[in-house]
């Protein structure tokens, strides 16, 4: 019981800390849009949408929020699951991996960009991994169902590549076909799908020794 309740404290004040991250990068976006040269609001609602980065800082706020707020709703039961919450919480580790390997060095950023930056790419995954592994229930998760948490991020990049066809603007280097080609694009893609796949596995492997684990404690 009092494990419980130090969960939905958590949760909370995790989702408090995710949702006040997002509002302060739409916030910068919004303001960038407004400043001499800028495009307007809907450029920076469409540049939200834009990023893997914040769509899946969202779906963390929503993992953290509705199961709290609307627990019998259907969103609220859907990102309730063990297998929405281990997909989520692999997603924002791949977000942070990958942001620290490839994409870190590309900027400097400052002020509250640096803050919103160590945030959305260091700070929630961090804590969101660490929630999954010490806090939530394990050894529920099949191996046969690792494979399917690939379909978001596949989405994704159908989504942003459909998005570049159309605007020219590229979400992430390793996707843009403008500089790349479609030959390197497509080796990249399919090396970050191998790789999201086996850490997928190794996720759920993790979980079957997690919940043994909690068994015999």
């Amino acid at each position: 019981m009092m494990l419980l309740a130090a969960r939905k404290m958590l949760d909370r004040a995790l989702a408090m800390l995710v949702w006040a991250t997002l509002a302060l990068q739409m916030g910068i976006l919004v303001s960038d849009s407004l400043a001499p040269g800028g495009h307007g609001v809907l450029w920076a609602i469409a540049r939200f949408f834009l990023y893997f980065t914040l769509l899946t800082n969202t779906l963390v706020g929503l993992s953290l929020t509705l199961p709290a707020w609307r627990p019998h709703s259907r969103p609220g039961v859907f990102f309730a699951r063990d297998s929405v919450q281990a997909a989520i919480m692999l997603n924002i580790l791949v977000v942070g991996t990958i942001y620290e390997l490839l994409l870190r060095a590309t900027w400097n950023p400052q002020g509250l960009r640096l803050v919103t930056d160590t945030l959305l790419h260091d700070v929630v995954p961090l804590a969101y991994v660490l929630r999954w592994v010490f806090v939530m229930p394990h050894g529920r998760l099949e191996m046969r169902r690792a494979p399917r948490w690939l379909l978001y991020p596949l989405a994704y990049l159908a989504y942003a590549l459909g998005r570049a066809s159309i605007d020219g603007v590229y979400a992430y280097p390793f996707i843009d076909l403008s500089v790349l080609g479609p030959f390197v694009v497509l080796r990249n893609v399919v090396a970050l799908s191998l790789a999201f796949v086996g850490l997928a596995y190794a996720v759920t492997g993790l979980d079957r020794w997690l919940g043994r684990r909690a068994r015999s404690a």
